[in-house]
């Protein structure tokens, strides 16, 4: 039984909200705890017990958000049983395995130093302690490295092989798994984004203190620590987020596109759409605003390689007659991954360097007809681990090198003969006009993936500089000593949530643009969830949504109220509530 358009829609739905709300969490978390160890450091090599005052209330902060984020993770775990059953149980073997390690090794560990960090103060030398930080920050590190391991097969497969007998993609190579450049890049730029987050709330928060003129010392060793560690990973995380921008180009062309609002393909070199009014029924731009050569840039590097739009990538590349091709969207540079813009004939002469793209049409219709070859075979009762070579599609390489492509028509059949079966597939692939209805269907939402993608560029770079201003008034000790500076410290205090927003939206451009596909090329959405009734999913998804937002108004409630208190929440009697109480 296949599940129906609405509850795969709805299981996107609540896993996208599960997700976010975990996210709320996890940037602060991979940020803070390094930030809480620059400071541990600090105090030991100095002595002095303001250090160890602000590793206190810092990680009272991170305690909340540690705890929290825990609730909200482990949700998401059961949705893949519960929601996702097929995507389980077809690459369960792969995907499970970094979860599992994720699971028994990143998690204890991080767990466990969480525990040495809070309560071992006065159980352990200092050192010791130090220690136990910076266990705690490489366990934070080590969970987000092995969860984006196994987001990154989703967005880039590679270490695995489809085993007809068992319907599922099982693992051939670990070491190609954990070293896959896309999972590699994402970890470098959602790593750097939380140090980022965590380096935006310490400093908003430390602002809040010098505005109302509470704790300075505190604050300004605060602030200077946040704005220096700040300095250094909001420059890592833009240069992650462009090594992401060309990973995007070379394994996901037609995510790039999206992200661009490239509807046709763009000579070199390409202009970047710095606005764009993106129409997805009329497949162009209502309106837009180039920026000449810049997009090459971006996704290349360069400015001599051609960009194909979402209209060659689905139909094919327009040639001279002005029609469209089908059999081929663009040309790969084989060694380097990258399109190139070449002619037929010298792609021809040199077939080793040059590799020939076709569109989703072709894609589609050649995987269709796999499929449906794979299915008969199972529907005969089949005999031996592969179907034989009477299977003439399937056998064929090409064919099956496309067989995720050919999966989107079993939604298509569903629908249209209201079975999914081999004879249904192969007519389905076929049929010309449903062929190009579910290749046009492929296509992101890209109005917004496009400005999702454009508000975390400009949140960061806004970020990057603020941070860079307040280095300059930190430098001339001027942080309160003017209108300006204060006003900058409002900014800061008023910048607190906007890492957050930068996050969400990059993490939206990252999984909505991977549509249709859970594994990209691989395995469509479309079948990857489980035979549940829309009635089922809305009702977990309200119950989780009620739960989460429970959890996140907590949150809320428990940071403003220990944020507004500041060290004076530690009990040592030195801070301005403290000592208030005592003047009084």
């Amino acid at each position: 039984m296949l599940p129906t358009l609405m509850s795969v829609d709805l299981a996107r739905l609540q896993f996208g909200l599960t997700a976010s709300f975990h996210f709320l969490f996890v940037p602060l978390t991979l940020g803070l705890t390094w930030i809480l160890f620059t400071m541990e450091l600090m105090y030991i090599r100095t002595g002095k017990e303001v250090y160890k005052d602000m590793v206190k209330f810092w990680g009272k902060l991170l305690g909340i958000n540690f705890a929290l984020g825990i609730i909200t993770g482990l949700t998401m775990e059961f949705e893949f049983g519960t929601n996702w059953s097929y995507y389980s149980q077809s690459v369960g073997d792969i995907f499970g395995t970094p979860l599992a390690i994720e699971g028994l090794a990143a998690f204890m560990l991080e767990s466990t130093f969480a525990g040495l960090f809070f309560f071992g103060w006065d159980k352990l030398t200092k050192k010791q302690h130090l220690l136990s930080t910076f266990c705690l920050a490489i366990g934070s590190s080590f969970s987000a490295l092995l969860i984006l391991v196994a987001n990154g097969y989703m967005q880039h497969p590679v270490g695995s092989e489809f085993v007809a007998s068992t319907m599922r993609m099982e693992t051939v190579s670990l070491l190609d798994l954990f070293l896959n450049h896309t999972a590699q890049t994402n970890f470098g730029h959602v790593m750097t984004a939380g140090y980022t987050t965590a380096a935006i709330f310490v400093i908003g928060i430390s602002a809040f203190y010098l505005i109302r003129g509470r704790d300075i010392a505190f604050a300004k060793r605060s602030i200077a620590i946040g704005l220096g560690f700040g300095l250094i990973t909001c420059i890592v995380a833009i240069i992650f987020g462009d090594a992401n921008g060309v990973d995007a180009f070379r394994v996901q062309p037609l995510k790039m596109a999206a992200i661009e609002a490239e509807w046709d393909t763009s000579k070199a070199p390409a202009a970047f759409n710095a606005v764009a009014l993106p129409s997805q029924k009329e497949q162009k731009n209502n309106f837009d605003v180039p920026i000449p050569a810049v997009l090459g840039l971006i996704a290349t590097h360069s400015t001599d390689t051609e960009i194909p739009g979402i209209k060659a990538i689905l139909y094919g590349k327009t040639i001279a007659d002005g029609t469209r091709d089908p059999n081929l969207a663009y040309y790969r540079d084989i060694k380097t991954g990258q399109t190139a813009d070449v002619s037929p004939e010298d792609a021809a002469a040199d077939p080793s360097k040059y590799e020939k793209v076709p569109s989703a049409l072709v894609m589609i219709k050649e995987g269709g007809l796999a499929y449906a070859d794979l299915l008969k075979w199972r529907e005969t009762g089949h005999s031996g681990d592969t179907p034989d070579s009477s299977y003439t599609n399937y056998n064929n390489p090409t064919y099956q090198k496309y067989m995720g492509f050919g999966k989107m028509l079993v939604q298509a059949a569903q629908e249209k003969y209201g079975v999914a079966d081999s004879a249904t597939i192969a007519k389905a692939a076929n049929d010309p006009e449903l062929v190009r209805a579910v290749a046009t269907n492929m296509v992101p939402d890209v109005a917004s993936v496009f400005w999702s993608f454009r508000i975390m560029v400009f949140i960061g770079f806004f970020m990057f500089t603020l941070i860079v201003v307040g280095l300059i008034l930190l430098a001339r000790n001027a942080l309160t000593s003017n209108t300006f500076s204060r006003f900058i410290l409002r900014v800061m205090i008023w910048s607190i949530p906007l890492p957050y927003i930068a996050c969400i939206a990059g993490w939206y451009v990252t999984e909505h643009g991977r549509q249709p596909w859970t594994v990209y090329d691989q395995l469509p959405t479309s079948i990857s969830s489980s035979a549940l009734t829309a009635a089922d999913v809305g009702t977990s998804m309200a119950i989780f949504f009620l739960i989460d937002t429970a959890l996140f108004a907590v949150m809320v409630f428990l940071m403003f109220k220990y944020a507004r208190l500041g060290p004076s929440s530690l009990g040592t009697g030195k801070y301005h509530f403290e000592q208030n109480k005592k003047s009084k």
